[in-house]
């Protein structure tokens, strides 16, 4: 594999902003006080499924905890429970994640065991 150059990284840097645009944008909504508590529920569904797309399920289970909270403050309990189905899928979609993270460290640090092929001829 090529070394990596300035360029590589610049284009690295630039991809991952592109990608973590639309959550800092949804946190400076969040900010503003001049938005409607029906406008703030609707940027909060779209990057709780944006989330779940981009396979960023901590943020997902964050957004949907803030959704989960609106929903129960202006009683909508239909869609309070429907979150909460797509949120227990969620939950376990995070710790698989997590476990798969943590074996991946494991395996990196115990590093490739290589096991001797011990022949033993038996002569009769």
């Amino acid at each position: 594999m090529g070394k990596m150059t300035k360029m590589d990284k610049q284009r690295m840097t630039r991809d991952k902003a592109r990608r973590d645009a639309p959550f800092r944008e949804m946190e400076d909504i969040a900010k503003d006080k001049n938005v409607c508590d029906e406008a703030l529920m609707h940027n909060y569904t779209r990057a709780f499924t944006l989330a779940i797309r981009h396979r960023k399920y901590a943020e997902a289970m964050r957004y949907g905890n803030i959704l989960a909270s609106y929903y129960r403050e202006y009683d909508m309990h239909s869609r309070l429970l429907s979150l909460q189905n797509h949120m227990v899928n969620v939950e376990r979609q995070l710790s698989s994640q997590t476990k798969s993270r943590i074996a991946d460290k494991v395996r990196a640090k115990s590093g490739a065991k290589r096991v001797k092929k011990v022949t033993d001829e038996v002569s009769q």
